[in-house]
């Protein structure tokens, strides 16, 4: 794992391995014994306001696109999708 304040050093390390997306978040393909390795690095949600009423939302028991929910949601949500997919 790292923090938020080495997550650019990730990104330069993994740039040439970047699946290009128009999303603030940061996907790679990285090769790692003779297979690939998903890696994604979440970004801040812009602008703020709509995020934090969401998630305001979704605290009432409002159901919220994924995108909408915490990192850890998301970043769960993502492991499950990838599980299925293999």
């Amino acid at each position: 794992m790292f923090s938020r304040s080495s997550r650019g050093d990730v990104k330069n390390r993994f740039e040439e391995y970047r699946i290009r997306s128009v999303h603030t978040n940061a996907a790679y393909k990285v090769p790692f014994s003779g297979e690939f390795v998903f890696l994604k690095i979440y970004g801040h949600k812009y602008p703020r306001m709509p995020y934090e009423i969401r998630r305001f939302l979704n605290g009432l028991g409002i159901r919220q696109p994924v995108e909408y929910t915490s990192p850890y949601r998301r970043r769960d949500f993502e492991k499950v999708v990838l599980q299925h997919w293999r």
